[in-house]
């Protein structure tokens, strides 16, 4: 399922140049540490085996392998295309 929902929204062109972010500058940095807190407090708080998640706006579905190694029962995403 991971593959299925990157192939797709990795086929999107970015319609806005602000929703590029190369591999270099403060939007970078900015994305690493927001994917690092994240990360970090789904393993504090989550009960794993357990959950189901429903994740609203879950946009191109990043946050669907931090997901996965939570050992998750169900994952459902939802989001629009704009």
């Amino acid at each position: 399922m991971t593959h299925f929902v990157a192939d797709h929204y990795n086929s999107v062109n970015p319609t806005n140049s602000l929703r590029r972010i190369t591999d270099e500058g403060e939007g970078y940095r900015l994305r690493n540490l927001n994917n690092f807190v994240k990360s970090v407090a789904l393993q504090l708080f989550v009960r794993k085996d357990k959950c189901t998640v429903l994740d609203i706006a879950c946009g191109k579905g990043g946050d669907v392998m931090k997901w996965q190694h939570l050992n998750i029962a169900q994952y459902v995403g939802i989001g629009i295309l704009c």
